[in-house]
């Protein structure tokens, strides 16, 4: 498999790898200290590319300063410096206009192929599996999960931090006095921030608003002003 720059998945000289890479749903790329894209699937340009706005006829060599908003590439920087500290891997959630991503990002040590002497990082994007905690399926709780705190919530980035606890509350169900009740407000209160979330949205279908919170992965979430990733709109 060839990527567009023409540099192939088995240039990685790993066999292993190659069926990684080559997995159609997982973006995939090997990134070194200064930010350097030193690998990239076609999935992951793509996802990168669509998601960010990016125009390049491929991510491969290029600055991750180059593709992702600049509080964006630093927390990645942060997010991958602290494992090369400890040494070990971690899931970060991260959503990309408006979709919940889950990114395994890896720590390999030196000596690889892409360095003699300083640590790379594997980062292996794959959507999250909705409406199910993130490590359910292989019931591993072991391995630490960070809340990527700089994400693009797409649609819902309009609304709130408040107004995102409710509609998170909205899509699960909940009546407006027990989302009041959850929150610890006025049954007043949560009415309001309702209509304002229609009227920002210009959606008022409780099916609609759902499959946004779905998609942004705020079903799953801890349902506190900490878990709203990115700054809050007033």
């Amino acid at each position: 498999m060839k990527t567009k720059s023409g540099a192939t998945v088995a240039d990685s000289g790993d066999p292993f790898f190659l069926g990684m890479a080559g997995d159609p749903l997982a973006a995939v790329a090997v990134i070194n200290g200064e930010g350097r894209m030193v690998f990239c699937n076609p999935q992951w340009d793509r996802l990168q590319m669509e998601s960010h706005g990016a125009r390049f006829e491929t991510l491969q060599g290029r600055l991750i300063d180059e593709v992702f908003p600049p509080e964006q590439a630093a927390e990645h920087r942060e997010l991958a410096l602290a494992t090369a500290a400890c040494g070990r891997a971690q899931l970060v959630r991260k959503c990309c206009a408006g979709r919940m991503f889950a990114v395994w990002t890896c720590p390999i040590m030196p000596p690889t192929r892409y360095s003699a002497t300083e640590p790379v990082f594997l980062f292996v994007v794959r959507a999250e599996i909705i409406d199910e905690h993130l490590l359910s399926v292989t019931g591993d709780g072991t391995i630490p999960v960070v809340e990527f705190r700089h994400s693009d919530l797409g649609p819902l980035s309009v609304l709130s931090r408040c107004e995102l606890q409710v509609l998170a509350l909205i899509a699960r169900g909940m009546s407006t006095k027990r989302i009041a009740e959850t929150l610890g407000r006025s049954v007043k209160t949560v009415e309001s921030h309702r209509t304002s979330i229609g009227n920002k949205l210009k959606v008022d279908d409780r099916v609609q608003l759902a499959e946004l919170v779905r998609r942004a992965g705020l079903t799953t979430r801890e349902i506190s002003v900490s878990s709203m990733d990115g700054p809050p709109h007033q």
